[in-house]
C-alpha cells in the first residue's frame, strides 16, 4: 500500500503491506482495536458519524519515505487525485507512485 497523509501535509508519506480487513459496527471496531488505532475515542466517532460500520485495515510492514512525495509534485506530471478510502494504484497515477508501488510489492 501507498500510504498519503491528508491536510494539511497532502504528501505519500509511506508504504505498507495490507494483512488483512474486518468490517465491523462502529461499536465493535472500537471495542476490539480501538487500543491501537493512534486516535481517540472523539476522533473515531467523528470520522465514522452516519455509518454504522467501520472497516478497518490491518497493515504490517509499514516503512516511512525518506522523502514525502507532495500532492503538488505528484499533480505535475498529470491529474492526481488521492483516494477517500483506499483503492488500488493504477496506470493512470503519477510514475512516482507506481514506482513506489512496485519496488515495495
Amino acid at each position: 500500500m501507498v500510504l498519503y497523509a491528508s491536510s494539511p501535509v497532502m504528501a505519500v508519506v509511506g508504504t505498507a503491506q495490507l494483512e488483512r480487513s474486518e468490517t465491523l459496527s462502529v461499536q465493535d471496531a472500537w471495542s476490539s482495536h480501538g487500543h491501537a488505532m493512534g486516535i481517540n475515542r472523539r476522533e473515531f466517532d467523528d470520522y465514522l458519524t452516519g455509518t454504522e460500520t467501520a472497516c478497518l485495515l490491518f497493515l504490517t510492514k509499514a516503512s516511512p519515505l525518506g522523502t514525502p512525495l507532495p500532492l503538488n509534485d505528484l499533480r505535475s506530471s498529470r491529474a492526481f487525485h488521492p483516494p477517500q478510502s483506499y483503492r488500488y494504484v493504477a496506470e493512470s497515477d503519477p510514475t512516482a507512485i507506481r514506482q513506489l508501488a512496485a519496488q515495495r510489492a
